[in-house]
């Protein structure tokens, strides 16, 4: 009776031993399938959100702006910019970009104010009405900031001479009105008008200056500005120059910089051509 209880005592043990084995193998099962699924779904839900991307579509050197596409399935926020590793004079537009729409960047810097043009040569002659204007051209893109212009006539006191900035036609003609300051012409020799906001202009296209309440504005009579001639008295004159001075503030090319665009799961850097 002693060995048959004894082979029943090691029969319940194995019996038990091998149950325990089997639920805490179904257990650790079960708890490893369940977090196997939650890390499925967590890099499934991190790789569709790092699917962002985007690429330059264009670049306007005109203009200092670069055209971003939203190339990936994910809209793009939090996007910083940086240009040669700075962030100043950039504007980002729009800030939260749905996927395949663009967005911009401008770069909006400009160089200190320096000569542009000029035509500094007077024989002595003067214009003698009140409208007259002198044909240019701006040899960089920038901002136009002043004007000076010289004056002849010793009774040159002027309150309210205005100095406009028009287009230029295909016809080389006088265009639209781009703006115009109002200024005070005080003195024989170099008068200034400031533009303080600026007047954008482009490299190599023409424009004139027009001069209301002008009498005593020096002119050359055998053109030897270029770039340009005269409309005085109501005609144009291809051998007369009014004398003048112009200084721009050259917008700062992006060309040639280094462009690192950044958002939380992509970015992107490479030099701007």
């Amino acid at each position: 009776m002693k060995s048959i209880s004894a082979v029943i005592t090691v029969v319940l043990i194995l019996i038990i031993t091998v149950s325990l084995v089997a639920f805490g193998y179904m257990w650790i099962t079960g708890m490893f399938s369940s977090l196997g699924k939650g890390a499925s779904t967590q890099t499934e839900t991190f790789t569709q959100k790092a699917g962002a991307s985007f690429e330059i579509d264009s670049v306007s050197q005109d203009s200092n702006t670069i055209y971003v596409r939203n190339t990936g399935n994910t809209k793009l926020e939090n996007i910083v910019v940086y240009i040669n590793e700075k962030t100043d004079n950039i504007t980002i537009d729009p800030q939260i970009v749905e996927p395949g729409n663009i967005f911009s960047i401008k770069y909006e810097k400009y160089l200190p104010e320096r000569l542009d043009q000029q035509q500094i040569k007077s024989n002595s002659w003067k214009s003698s009405i009140s409208f007259s204007c002198q044909q240019f051209k701006s040899n960089v893109t920038g901002l136009l900031t002043n004007i000076s212009l010289q004056m002849e006539d010793e009774y040159v006191f002027r309150p309210n001479s205005k100095l406009g900035i028009y287009s230029n036609t295909k016809e080389n003609t006088v265009g639209d009105l781009i703006d115009q300051q109002i200024g005070i012409i005080k003195k024989v020799g170099w008068n200034n008008y400031t533009f303080y906001e600026g007047i954008f202009l482009k490299s190599g296209e023409k424009y004139w200056m027009c001069l209301t309440n002008d009498d005593g504005w020096a002119l050359h009579l055998r053109n030897s500005y270029e770039n340009g001639f005269a409309f005085t008295n109501n005609k144009y004159y291809d051998n007369i120059d009014f004398t003048f001075k112009t200084y721009v503030k050259e917008l700062d090319t992006i060309k040639g910089k280094t462009i690192k665009i950044t958002t939380p799961l992509y970015q992107l850097e490479k030099i701007i051509e």
